[in-house]
Order: C-alpha cells, then structure tokens, then sequence
C-alpha cells in the first residue's frame, strides 16, 4: 500500500510522540534507579507519581499510532504496514522505538530487582526486631505455606 505525503507524516509525528514519551520514561526510570540505591522514600514516591502519568501517555501514543496503521490498512499493525519500506524514515522510528521499549524493559527489571531486594531486607530486619527465624515458612501436612510463629519480640514501642 502505497501512503500519500499526508499519511506518512501522520504516522511519522504519531511515532516521533511515542519515542520521545518513551524517551522521557527511560530518563525517568534512570532516576529512579539512582534514588533507589540512596532510599529517599519522598523522591521514590514523586518518581512513581512522575512515572504513571508517563505510561498513561504512552498508552495513549500507542493507541494513536494503532488507530492510524488500522485506518491506513485495516487488519494490518505497524510491521505489516512498514514491511515494504525497510529504508523509509518511518521504519526508522519503527526501529529506534523499538530499540527504546528494549531498554526500557531492561531498566525496569533491574528497578524491580532493586525494590524486590530491598523489601526482602526490609522484611529481615523486621523478622529480626519481632524475634521470628529467618525462615518463618513452612509447609503443613497437606503440602501448603504456613507461618511459623516463634520466638520473642526484642522490644516493645
């Protein structure tokens, strides 16, 4: 399918919205991750705030972009639509858009790995200060996760 002038910048400022959004959410999770390794609980909270606003926009992009490629060529998605065009400036945007939502993937996992990690030390400490063993799980008879209660508080407040 051939796309008029019109059409391709169309879809090249729907694309060039999307990569800047995601742009802007890859900054931010670069953020987040250094005001992880400091644990300022004020800043992480901004962050977050900051952060679902982002991904609400880029929802949005994406669902701009999927109703143009779907009105350009119903049935079709973006790779279907670029597929003869693998030197167009739009498949490039394709592609660095791509590349980005890689990115992005990566740095949120090593995100999640950081808050994961700190809630298992946090979870530790407080198993120590309430007296409980490390491994307060256990299975019960019928195969199933049970808490294990034992020892004593260290201190009351």
């Amino acid at each position: 399918m051939q796309l008029s002038a019109e059409q391709q910048q169309q879809l090249s400022s729907t694309l060039s919205a999307e990569y800047a959004c995601a742009q802007s959410l890859l900054d931010l999770l670069q953020k987040e991750h250094r005001i992880l390794k400091s644990t300022d609980a004020d800043a992480l909270n901004s962050i977050s705030r900051e952060k679902q606003q982002l991904v609400i926009r880029m929802h949005r992009h994406g669902k701009e972009r999927e109703q143009l490629v779907s009105r350009l060529q119903p049935g079709g998605n973006t790779n279907d639509l670029l597929r003869h065009r693998p030197e167009s400036e739009l498949t490039r945007l394709w592609k660095q858009l791509g590349e980005i939502a890689a990115k992005l993937q990566q740095q949120n996992e090593i995100n999640g790995g950081m808050v994961a990690l700190n809630q298992r030390h946090a979870r530790q400490a407080l198993d120590i200060l309430c007296g409980r063993s490390g491994n307060r799980e256990i299975y019960g008879s019928r195969g199933e996760y049970r808490q294990m209660e034992s020892g004593k508080p260290l201190a009351k407040a």
